[in-house]
């Protein structure tokens, strides 16, 4: 089978598993920071609060200054940043989207399915897409939980599939017979609960796309990899030492949530009852019902001068560990979480507006105080390589070297931070592409000016 071959040169092997159907483990050990399997997708298409802003093909948003974005000539619409994107979106779908045979619909589920049934029935060429055979195979054997979605929603897509069938009909070679509107309702309930958002370097949503190699490893709230995205290109990263045999496992939603919430988000979308070892309470040095107090959601946060106050002594207990608690195997505070389930509570979601306020005011001294306080929430709910802790990082690197109070202390916290932020985002950006390692390059430039300030 094309697919297992496809695993095998990547040392990694699809097993049985009773609790989850299926499991992705590793045939060897993976170093953490490793690209442990890249793939294209099937079908992918960016969101369109950045359609005009990105590559329409491979979501590139930087072009050189001498070169912009490619507008098409005929539709005015689609953008590409080269003359290589441009056919190959051509080839594989835009050629239709173009002429008008297809209406284009910017509703997902019709853009995506409509993509899927001109690759998958022989119309767009598929030399213009990677690994198809792996794809498609595997694709076919992604599960669709059509038993699982309420009757409004199978009538909703049965409503799509239909309109889908017959735009497809008035394209010339295209055979109608190789689809039914029932195959048509399982691609789309396929697309529901296996479909990824694609992000750029800053974690934003830039699009939407189908990768059926991705969908095969199964969640965990305590990940031992991430998905990052070289473009439209899939990159799973071990951001933990993943030994030989164990699962490889990625977080479908995000993680910084209650037990209650995360279980509620899985089962709406993806129809299973995570049992993960932090949804189980079974991670050493910490208690995940603990942690969940931290998450629980409230109406209102605290004075800035008391979470200034209280924030103090996540500073306190972490500063003094930076940059080794990134750098080298160094263990959590065991007083960490003491520390902040003592104080008054306010929600990480709060927490985090409170500093995008702060931030988009550009009262950089008050946010770096606060960073410190969301640090400490993210260090135990998060692996301590996940790129949210990371960019975090970096952000409280800007808010002390833009510190108008700090003096030489705050240049000094924020050499410390953008080496913390170095060591983190090194692991999940290395070998993800050049958008990806500039976060890397624009760490080392605000740390060599704040060294410069030093001195040193």
């Amino acid at each position: 089978m094309a697919l297992d071959s496809y695993l095998a040169a990547h040392n990694l092997a699809l097993i049985p598993r009773q609790s989850s159907y299926r499991a992705v483990v590793t045939r060897s050990p993976i170093s953490k920071g490793s690209v442990i399997i890249e793939s294209p997708p099937l079908c992918s298409f960016p969101t369109s609060s950045v359609a005009d802003s990105i590559c329409n093909h491979c979501f590139n948003s930087q072009v050189s200054s001498s070169h912009s974005l490619m507008r098409c000539s005929r539709c005015k619409s689609a953008l590409y940043c080269s003359v290589r994107c441009q056919r190959k979106a051509w080839n594989l779908h835009h050629k239709w989207l173009c002429d008008g045979i297809i209406t284009n619909n910017t509703n997902g589920d019709y853009e995506m399915l409509r993509r899927v049934c001109l690759v998958i029935g022989g119309i767009a060429k598929k030399e213009y897409l990677t690994d198809y055979d792996v794809l498609y195979e595997t694709f076919g054997g992604l599960m669709d939980h059509k038993n699982d979605y309420s009757q409004d929603m199978l009538e909703y897509f049965n409503h799509v599939a239909t309109a889908i069938l017959n735009e497809l009909s008035s394209i010339k070679n295209f055979n109608k017979n190789n689809f039914t509107t029932n195959n048509l309702v399982s691609f789309l309930c396929i697309f529901g609960c296996n479909n990824f958002t694609v992000h750029d370097n800053q974690i934003f949503p830039v699009g939407e796309g189908t990768y059926p190699v991705g969908s095969l490893f199964n969640h965990s709230c305590y990940p031992n990899a991430v998905v990052m995205y070289h473009g439209n290109v899939q990159v799973i990263k071990a951001i933990e030492d993943i030994s030989s045999n164990d699962e490889v496992m990625i977080s479908y939603i995000d993680t910084a949530n209650t037990k209650t919430t995360r279980q509620q988000l899985l089962t709406a979308k993806y129809y299973f009852d995570c049992e993960c070892i932090r949804c189980n309470d079974n991670v050493p040095l910490m208690t995940f019902k603990d942690v969940d107090h931290l998450l629980v959601p409230a109406s209102s946060t605290m004075p800035t001068t008391l979470l200034l106050e209280l924030s103090t002594r996540q500073r306190t207990l972490l500063s003094p560990l930076l940059p080794s608690l990134f750098t080298i195997p160094t263990s959590i505070p065991p007083t960490l979480l003491p520390s902040l389930l003592s104080q008054p509570h306010t929600p990480l979601t709060l927490l985090s507006q409170h500093l995008s306020d702060l931030l988009r005011n550009e009262l950089w001294d008050i946010a770096a105080g606060i960073g410190y306080r969301i640090l400490a929430i993210y260090i135990l709910c998060y692996p301590k390589y996940h790129p949210m802790i990371g960019l975090h990082l970096y952000t409280m690197a800007k808010c002390f070297w833009n510190s108008t109070s700090g003096g030489r202390t705050a240049v000094e916290e924020a050499v410390k931070l953008s080496a913390s932020a170095r060591a983190v985002l090194e692991v999940s950006y290395k070998d993800c592409g050049k958008i990806n390692w500039d976060v890397i390059n624009a760490i080392d430039d605000l740390s060599m000016m704040a060294l410069k300030e030093l001195n040193i």
